[in-house]
């Protein structure tokens, strides 16, 4: 008994890329590549937007390459064969209708009755852990700003406003009587504060028990430990839960362009912070369930450090893990491997629609340099060991 405590102490996460097929770790490699080249990432991104205003027939070529390494399908039922390959791998799945919005009333109504299916779809799969929401796809962007601003709505907007926070609390109340988790994504800083005012709504409303509701927080922001330490304060003070889904933030340059001390200048002041708020979580571990959403293999080791330090089962329901669908594998194959809760959030929808999304993965990953370099290097070992192991 001593020696099995003694070997958990001194347990270490490795982490290595997944066995896949020979065709599939070549398409992610050659993606990557492409993505690895900042120039060619802005030029593609210019010439796919500017088909996209043409109507140029781009799609075929977009599916079966970009779309096919980030997204699951246009449909759920053609993103079910994904859903299915990550749960052989002990993967849950996070929906994430990942359309671009537009400010149009009818388009809204159309994402929610989309999510609504989903929600269902995802209590008929027990592969489906959970689904993510973009509030910018159910509430008008200028009205969410305008009352972040704390400017007054004419009597049209604040119909508008309210029926679009009515849209979120259907989606939420839905999740909630299915017992679903449903993560309101983080959006712009200028829209952030009156999101967080519905999430938190959300949160007091359907997370009386456990955290079913979960609100976003951007850690580059200079001002979320604080507000995370608020949340807290609230959840102990009214008794209801928190959901947290812990992120970096991939705006970083944007919000930094507004020169208001919104986000951490240097990356390791926002490095801290991440961990810093994976600290002040599982020290509160009984209000708040933590999701660690991150690429990062530091924070990622960090929290199962600390997981094992106070005692907290590997399969915890309160605490999970989950990065995106065809980025960091080896993170989240991993942690599936060891007996971690592990999601891939996995966006779907038409390919024109989902092509602002894929560029914004594309951005992101450019930016990486040394992660994307270490990846690569991962699956070109993943695709020699493969091809030893065939000739042998």
């Amino acid at each position: 008994m001593l020696s099995d405590i003694e070997n958990m102490e001194n347990e270490e996460l490795h982490f290595m890329y997944p066995q896949k097929p020979e065709a599939e770790l070549q398409n992610a490699y050659y993606v990557l590549k492409m993505l690895s080249n900042p120039l060619i990432v802005s030029f593609s991104s210019h010439l796919a937007l500017f088909a996209l205003r043409m109507h140029l027939p781009i799609g075929f070529a977009i599916k079966h390459t970009i779309f096919k390494h980030f997204c699951g399908g246009e449909t759920l039922k053609e993103s079910q064969g994904a859903i299915e390959k990550l749960g052989q791998s002990g993967i849950g799945t996070t929906l994430d209708y990942s359309v671009e919005s537009m400010d149009s009333e009818a388009f809204f109504d159309s994402t929610m009755h989309e999510i609504l299916d989903a929600i269902v779809h995802v209590k008929e799969n027990p592969l489906v852990n959970n689904l993510a929401i973009k509030p910018t796809g159910l509430v008008s962007e200028s009205l969410l700003q305008k009352t972040s601003r704390g400017n007054a709505l004419s009597a049209g907007e604040k119909a508008r406003f309210v029926a679009g926070v009515g849209r979120i609390d259907q989606i939420c109340k839905a999740g909630a009587e299915m017992g679903i988790e449903v993560y309101i994504d983080a959006e712009g800083s200028e829209d952030q504060d009156a999101i967080d005012e519905i999430a938190l709504a959300m949160m007091k409303k359907y997370n009386t028990e456990i955290a079913l509701v979960f609100t976003t927080l951007q850690m580059y922001r200079t001002d979320r430990l604080a507000y995370l330490d608020t949340l807290v304060a609230k959840a102990q003070k009214e008794s209801f839960k928190v959901g947290v889904k812990l992120v970096r933030g991939a705006y970083w340059e944007r919000e930094s362009a507004k020169g208001k001390n919104i986000v951490f200048e240097r990356k390791s002041d926002t490095d801290d912070a991440f961990n810093k708020a994976l600290d002040s979580c599982v020290g509160h571990i009984d209000h708040i369930a933590i999701c660690n959403a991150t690429h990062n293999e530091e924070s990622t080791r960090y929290l199962t450090e600390i997981m094992r330090e106070k005692g907290i089962a590997k399969n915890d329901h309160r605490i999970h893990f989950s990065q995106l669908y065809g980025m960091s594998d080896h993170i989240s194959y991993t942690l599936a491997s060891e007996g971690y809760n592990v999601t891939k959030y996995l966006p779907y929808g038409k390919v024109k629609q989902v092509i602002p999304y894929l560029i914004r993965r594309a951005q992101e990953n450019s930016s990486i340099a040394g992660q994307m370099s270490r990846e690569m290097a991962m699956i070109a070992e993943a695709r020699r060991s493969a091809k030893q192991s065939r000739n042998t």
